[in-house]
């Protein structure tokens, strides 16, 4: 997760991939959960999530797009 402020990047925040497979990608609730108290204490809000496709392709695939849960979150 990225979370800042505005357009302003502050910090990156790592978390786990409980599915542990290279072509799904689930957070760990208790890290996802510590990253919003987190951005929350600072008065910051979560700007971007990501994950990378280590062995595929370098842009967002059709099941990242079917399982968003943050709308209005990049």
């Amino acid at each position: 997760m990225i979370v800042g402020e505005g357009n302003q990047s502050r910090l990156v925040i790592p978390v786990t991939n409980i599915l542990h497979d290279p072509y799904r990608f689930r957070m760990d609730p208790e890290e996802e959960l510590k990253a919003f108290l987190l951005a929350e204490e600072k008065g910051w809000e979560i700007l971007a999530i990501y994950h990378s496709h280590p062995q595929g392709i370098q842009h967002p695939s059709p099941t990242d797009f079917t399982e968003l849960t943050f709308p209005g979150v990049i």
